[in-house]
């Protein structure tokens, strides 16, 4: 990804910022509205941030459950899909291009390790 470098910086920025933002207008509504000292303020919020964030992630698994179980119903079928299609090109290659695609995916295998 060329400018990655320079846009990831900026979008680990962006959402530090949106955070402290959240935190701050927490931490002022419990100041202002509910007559809050500043100390006890600032621990409400910290409670209040984490249990949105336990709360945000027990929903996330949830979800994440869902489509665990939905890939993993269709994995198997997708999996016999792109096996017989692989079989069928295979099988449809002329022997000298099957030994052409084997060196080739041994060539990318070994210019892969010596990268490492």
């Amino acid at each position: 990804m060329i400018g990655g470098d320079l846009i990831l910086p900026i979008l680990k920025e962006g959402v530090v910022l949106i955070l402290e933002s959240l935190e701050l207008m927490v931490d002022t509504l419990f100041e202002e509205l509910l007559h809050f000292a500043p100390e006890v303020a600032q621990l409400a919020t910290a409670w209040t941030g984490l249990i949105l964030l336990i709360a945000l992630l027990i929903w996330g698994s949830v979800k994440l459950k869902a489509v665990y179980y939905r890939l993993r119903a269709a994995a198997p079928v997708w999996w016999a899909a792109q096996m017989n299609d692989t079989r069928t090109w295979w099988e449809s290659l002329i022997w000298y291009h099957q030994v052409l695609v084997v060196a080739c995916g041994v060539g990318v295998l070994l210019l892969m390790l010596m990268f490492l």
